[in-house]
């Protein structure tokens, strides 16, 4: 979706070794996907894995909506108040489907303060903020197809800390998910060397 994007708004085609990337990165959540599509509803998934999968390509068109708009607004704005501003528009967006909810959101006991604030520190200062600080220097396709490895350390991560246990489609699928991505690019390297 990204790369499609990138060629369509932003004039960025995918290199061919890149293209490849892409391509095996689909391959693999097609196959992640296709145990949900051909398969029998599992108590596992409460009998919506497909209304999952459905979530995940809404998440992606959205994701790809947010990549494609960081790079045309990356060209001309720095990375501090780029993220002021995403960031500040993504609390407002929280506060205010908050307040129409009724739900209260604080006060939040210690514990939960102390693992929002690691949230905020780690994944979204060293991980979202330095994807944000990469769509100046490489296309949003390449930014994606590295955005790609969360949630895989994540499941990776999950069988040992959660007790869960995958089946070995998806941990082989997954394995092909990622597909070494090529970050260096043309412009990649004229800007930041």
């Amino acid at each position: 979706i990204v790369a499609a994007g990138s060629a369509v708004f932003l004039g960025e085609r995918p290199s061919r070794t890149q293209a490849v990337g892409i391509a095996v990165s689909l391959l693999g959540a097609g196959v992640l996907a296709w145990g949900d599509i051909t398969g029998a509803p599992s108590d596992a998934h409460g009998g919506n894995a497909l209304v999952g999968d459905l979530l995940a390509v809404v998440g992606a068109i959205t994701i790809a909506a947010y990549l494609l708009t960081g790079r045309r607004v990356r060209q001309k704005l720095d990375l501090w108040p780029y993220v002021g501003l995403v960031y500040g528009a993504c609390l407002l967006t929280v506060l205010s489907i908050a307040t129409a909810r009724g739900t209260v959101i604080g006060p939040q006991p210690q514990r939960e303060v102390l693992i929002f604030t690691g949230m905020a520190l780690g994944p979204m200062l060293l991980g979202h903020t330095g994807f944000n600080w990469a769509l100046r220097y490489v296309p949003a396709y390449v930014v994606s197809l590295v955005a790609i490895a969360e949630p895989i350390g994540a499941t990776n991560h999950a069988p040992g800390g959660a007790g869960h246990a995958l089946r070995e489609a998806a941990c082989g699928s997954m394995a092909a998910i990622p597909s070494k991505p090529p970050l260096r690019t043309k412009s990649a390297v004229k800007s930041s060397c």
